[in-house]
């Protein structure tokens, strides 16, 4: 496997198989960046929005979903969907975290669907799911969305970095999502390689 991390910013950790198997990169955001990436992973169909990524088809976007479970809170007497910024707030209101601009509130997995895959994406992408979901918790999980209407198939999983620190649930990216810890998990989904 190869590993990278690139300096700067929110520029994303990767793990990319040796043949090209399965490519993943983990993303970090602040607060501020979240807004754009909701936008981006829960995209409608709108040929009149002009998107700056030039390999969406929006003729393919009905095609898009989340995996992740619908929540929703009550406003009067009626059950609404909450929106993934929402669902953001919530978690973070349960949790200790510092209160700066420059924390990094919400980890994106992106992975890819192999290219030479034979088998089924839907599958692939559902145990991609349970095995994150596991991984960070299902409670921390944002989203989930799968697209595809662009040039790969590939899943948009975001979550809250949370950690249990002494009992108490805290916001922590740097342990969360640490390259030591990523290099020797591996991936329980069918695909061609077994060492992922």
């Amino acid at each position: 496997m190869h590993h990278k991390q690139n300096g700067g910013g929110n520029v994303p950790l990767s793990i990319t198989a040796v043949k090209g198997v399965i490519m993943a990169n983990c993303a970090k955001y602040t607060m501020s960046a979240t807004g754009h990436m909701f936008d981006h992973y829960g995209r409608q169909m709108d040929k009149n929005v002009n998107r700056s990524n030039k390999d969406i088809d929006v003729n393919r976007t009905y095609l898009n979903y989340n995996l992740a479970p619908e929540r929703t809170k009550k406003i009067g007497e009626n059950e609404i969907s909450m929106s993934q910024k929402e669902i953001l707030e919530k978690r973070l209101s349960e949790v200790s975290r510092l209160n700066r601009k420059d924390v990094n509130v919400m980890c994106d997995w992106v992975l890819t669907v192999p290219k030479d895959f034979g088998g089924d994406a839907k599958k692939f992408f559902e145990s991609a799911y349970d095995f994150y979901a596991n991984r960070y918790g299902e409670e921390n999980v944002i989203s989930s969305w799968v697209h595809m209407d662009e040039t790969t198939p590939h899943m948009h999983f975001s979550f809250v970095p949370v950690i249990n620190r002494d009992g108490k649930e805290c916001l922590c990216d740097k342990d969360v999502i640490n390259k030591l810890k990523i290099c020797i998990k591996r991936l329980p989904v069918s695909c061609p390689n077994p060492h992922l």
